[in-house]
């Protein structure tokens, strides 16, 4: 079973004519909340150097930020080229500033163990019933809802349904789950049909869908961790 870090949500930015990411103005029009922790970095970073444009200088950051056994964040940027005293400690202040307001969030979501507490109340319902976590671009829980309810064995789909709600809420990813009442977790061809138009809607509305999982009373299925999306 993987663990760890295995969500990553896409979400393009545009560039400028002159090639310039245009994050500032996505930020205003959408809210910070709509961009993911890489392009969060772009921001703060502002410009590359010569042979290291900005976006690669901020994966380089995220590497640094998101070591657990590093507690001096200033000292190990300040070694990225790129990264200077005032970029450095301009990232550790707003680490620092978000760790001090965010304490209290626990909803982040980065793999199937971290979504599961949300869904399993339904593992051991009687009938099959389809749910949706909307997420923003921290990968924290907006709203997790249902979607539809079936009979013993089947739910119905409506993809309409699932993105209606997330594309008010500008989420940049969803999580679906459903019950599997037979306690088989072994996706249907229906499951892995409904799972393609979902991906392929996600991709038209930019809400990338992260993951879907069948839940029972054996336990549950990623169809991310299969190999499946």
């Amino acid at each position: 079973m993987k663990t760890g870090n295995m969500y990553k949500t896409t979400n393009p930015i545009l560039n400028d004519e002159n090639g310039k990411p245009q994050i500032r103005e996505r930020a205003l029009h959408y809210g910070f909340s709509d961009l993911n922790d890489h392009q969060l970095l772009m921001m703060l970073i502002g410009n590359g150097i010569k042979g290291c444009p900005v976006d690669e200088l901020a994966e380089k950051v995220l590497v640094i930020i998101r070591n657990p056994s590093i507690s001096d964040y200033a000292q190990a940027l300040k070694e990225i080229p790129g990264i200077g005293p005032s970029k450095a400690t301009l990232i550790g202040a707003a680490i620092e500033l978000g760790k001090r307001f965010h304490a209290k969030n626990t909803s982040i979501i980065r793999s199937p163990e971290d979504i599961l507490p949300f869904f399993m109340h339904i593992s051991l319902a009687p009938n099959e019933s389809f749910w949706c976590a909307s997420l923003n671009g921290a990968h924290e829980v907006i709203k997790i809802r249902e979607t539809s309810k079936g009979s013993v064995n089947k739910s119905i789909v409506d993809v309409r349904e699932v993105f209606c709600e997330p594309l008010k809420e500008r989420a940049c990813g969803i999580i679906v789950c459903h019950n599997h009442p037979s306690g088989n977790l072994s996706p249907s061809n229906n499951d892995i049909e409904v799972t393609k138009q979902l991906k392929k809607a996600g991709e038209i509305l930019n809400i990338q869908v992260l993951d879907h999982l069948i839940v029972s009373s054996q336990g549950y299925l990623s169809f991310s961790e299969q190999g499946f999306l």
